[in-house]
């Protein structure tokens, strides 16, 4: 999942309850910065990857995330 910022985060967590949190920190994100990803850490979210904001960054960085876990 691709997470623009911390608030979407917060919300989708929010919004998904307590019933769903699991699920959410199972996920794997995509965030194109570190406070992000922390935000994300901080909501039990373990599967992080932070890349920079550009197309290209978000796809290089989820193939690489993807050869290291296959």
């Amino acid at each position: 999942m691709v997470i623009t910022s911390s608030e979407m985060a917060e919300q989708l967590f929010r919004l998904a309850g307590p019933a769903r949190a699991g699920t959410l920190q199972c996920l794997l994100y995509c965030v194109p910065h570190p406070r992000i990803a922390e935000r994300l850490q901080a909501l039990g979210a373990t599967r992080i990857v932070t890349t920079r904001a550009d197309d290209d960054a978000l796809v290089a960085g989820l193939r690489e995330w993807f050869s290291r876990h296959p």
